[in-house]
């Protein structure tokens, strides 16, 4: 687990650059051992995209996420 918080940033050329929409996700830490290895396989990659998929999916919706 990790403390850190998303910060805003500004010096990425593809977004400042961009004529339609865009977001910059960043799935996990290659400087993590275990995360490195999972981002390498199809199926964690599957993973991975299936969750964004959903997430933005709910969001343009207004899908309510269930509770836990």
């Amino acid at each position: 687990n990790t403390e850190r918080f998303a910060k805003p940033i500004d010096n990425i050329f593809l977004l400042k650059h961009a004529e339609i929409p865009g977001a910059l996700v960043e799935v996990g830490f290659l400087s993590n051992a275990e995360e490195a290895a999972l981002l390498e396989t199809e199926k964690y990659q599957q993973k991975v995209a299936a969750s964004i998929y959903q997430g933005l999916m709910r969001y343009f919706t207004n899908e309510k996420t269930p509770m836990s």
